[in-house]
């Protein structure tokens, strides 16, 4: 195989309930070649609000492991 057309591992990405932990949707499995940029966009879901993202939502592919996950909150939760 060519050296420039290697591919690097791939990025999951999560979209996440912040407070039940579960799944939004289907874990996503970002693939690319090494070098290439990629972007992790924020996905809206009914009735849910973006709280915060952890993990390089940008970068280059390479041989480094990385997980993205986007937390969300209920609109309707309410502090106790």
């Amino acid at each position: 195989m060519l050296e420039h057309l290697k591919t690097g591992n791939p990025i999951w990405i999560y979209y996440i309930d912040i407070d039940t932990g579960e799944n939004l949707m289907v874990p996503q499995l970002l693939k690319g070649v090494m070098g290439c940029k990629y972007h992790v966009d924020k996905k809206d879901f009914p009735n849910y609000r973006f709280i915060k993202l952890t993990g390089p939502a940008e970068g280059r592919f390479d041989m480094q492991r990385k997980d993205v996950r986007l937390y969300y909150r209920k609109n309707d939760w309410q502090a106790v």
